[in-house]
């Protein structure tokens, strides 16, 4: 499937690229490259808002996707941002929180 959450954390995480990918269609690979396009970016911002939610730690939630906590902040500062600003985003965000029945921003 191409994810690369470490086991340590579960298969709810994996459920969580998966849902992610299929909503913003990119390829789970896609997540750990060093760029992506807009949808790439976004989904990846969203993993981060996600499972910081869950580790609440800035530091743990960016090594799984190999870059720095101040990426992973920058990354949820600007989803939550672009969730106020566009409605696009906001749907596909609001689209994974119903179908994994979590609730987002």
């Amino acid at each position: 499937m191409g994810s690369k959450i470490p086991s340590v954390y579960g298969e709810k995480y994996r459920e969580w690229v998966r849902v992610v990918c299929r909503v913003f269609m990119v390829k789970p690979e896609s997540l750990w490259s060093l760029r992506g396009s807009r949808r790439v970016v976004l989904a990846r911002q969203l993993l981060y808002a996600m499972i910081f939610r869950e580790l609440k730690s800035f530091t743990e939630t960016a090594a799984i996707f190999n870059r720095t906590h101040g990426a992973a902040w920058h990354g949820i500062r600007s989803l939550k941002a672009r969730c106020g600003e566009d409605e696009q985003v906001r749907d596909w965000v609001q689209e994974v929180g119903g179908k994994l029945g979590v609730k987002m921003f």
